[in-house]
């Protein structure tokens, strides 16, 4: 449900809004580690375009980036934040940007600073985005955060769009196939079926298993779309559960088909968002707290909740790394060493970027072994179809 929200944070600062969560108990939480505490907590109503706006889903990471490297240049030029905001505002043409940049505007006007007014549209810009911003508006260093902001959501766009080039020519392949074998089902073997119909003679054992299935599937083709649609429902519902995602992702970050590129790949954006956080001016506590919440993978929450626990203790963060083997080897070494140097944010930006080309390199590797094995097995079903089928009618 959405409930409304008002809430003090750590350091004082009153903020308002609205947060989506399952019980009053669990928008506490959600709340607390966000570094805020709850006043009021109310459910939401349907109301005002701006409520019902509030309860809409995280702006695009494209969106996001268009946002973060105009407001960057409008403070670099010398405009002050609320003008910035302003003219923002008024040159977008999507609806939703404008509502929420205005309702920013107005609350800057009225004397609140950024990160408050931000606050209240956290589920839109994310965490990361909004304590970033908090931390460069207390730093004092707000053009300069604003763009290495954009330049973390510039690279995090380069590797989405790199893994979905990646992977975009074996899907390509997969649906031809399935549209072959599509064809052959309803076009190409109902054709054959009626030669041996009026031939008269009975085919092969095979080709008849062949010819049966493809009928059988003509005729319930609803009751086989259920079955299959059933099927994605289930196991999508399945790994919805707590115990199933934790093998998912366990599975991923550690069976020899994904592990060579996911562990890479998963280390590498989540370091580079850790360092980028630290560099900007964010408590190492806090900055742990928002990559745990950025990531969708249990194993990494379970992981960085361990870092938390002991960063809090007074452990440093090289001494539990050591425990992980879900991360590539060699990054606590690195990290130790960002350790004794002081260059914490600018190790860990490092080892980032290092290990997203790692990734993204193998898994371009993978991609390449993948398309010729789904070419030699669409070229497998088509010839095994052909030779059933094909061979018997010789004999006719």
């Amino acid at each position: 449900m959405l409930l409304a929200y008002k809430a003090r944070s750590i350091d004082g600062i009153l903020s308002s809004g609205t947060i989506e969560a399952e019980t009053i108990i669990d928008a506490r939480n959600k709340l607390r580690q966000n570094g805020m505490f709850a006043l009021t907590l109310e459910k939401q109503k349907s109301g005002s375009p701006l409520l019902k706006l509030q309860g809409t889903t995280k702006l695009s990471k494209n969106r996001l980036y268009l946002l973060t490297t105009q407001l960057g240049f409008l403070i670099k030029s010398g405009m002050d934040l609320s003008n910035a905001i302003g003219v923002m505002a008024e040159e977008s043409t999507d609806p939703k940007v404008k509502m929420i940049l205005s309702s920013i505007n107005a609350d800057l006007q009225d004397g609140k600073s950024f990160s408050v007014a931000l606050k209240k549209h956290q589920q839109h810009f994310g965490e990361t985005f909004a304590a970033t911003i908090c931390a460069g508006e207390y730093s004092g260093r707000m053009s300069e955060v604003v763009l290495r902001l954009r330049d973390y959501l510039l690279k995090d766009l380069q590797l989405t769009n790199s893994i979905r080039s990646a992977l975009a020519y074996p899907i390509i392949l997969s649906l031809v196939t399935l549209g072959v074998l599509n064809a052959m089902i309803f076009f190409v073997l109902p054709q054959f079926s009626l030669v041996f119909e009026q031939s008269g003679k009975t085919p092969p054992l095979f080709t008849q298993i062949l010819l049966n299935s493809s009928l059988a599937i003509r005729t319930h083709w609803m009751v086989v779309a259920c079955l299959i649609l059933g099927s994605i429902a289930s196991v999508y519902l399945i790994l919805k559960t707590q115990r199933t995602r934790l093998w998912w992702d366990r599975f991923i970050l550690s069976s020899g088909i994904c592990r060579d590129f996911m562990q890479p790949l998963m280390a590498g954006r989540i370091f580079r968002l850790l360092g980028t956080t630290i560099q900007s001016g964010i408590p190492i506590v806090q900055a742990i707290r928002i990559c745990s919440n950025s990531t969708g993978n249990s194993i990494y929450r379970q992981m960085f909740s361990k870092f938390e626990a002991d960063v809090l203790t007074g452990k440093p963060l090289s001494y539990s790394i050591r425990e992980f083997r879900i991360l590539p080897e060699g990054i606590h070494q690195l990290i130790s060493t960002a350790e004794k140097t002081g260059e914490m944010a600018n190790i860990l930006l490092t080892i980032g970027e290092h290990y997203e080309e790692e990734g993204q390199r193998k898994l371009k590797d993978k991609m390449k072994l993948l398309e010729p094995a789904i070419i030699i097995l669409m070229g497998i079903v088509v010839c095994t179809v052909v030779i059933s089928v094909i061979l018997p009618l010789l004999d006719l």
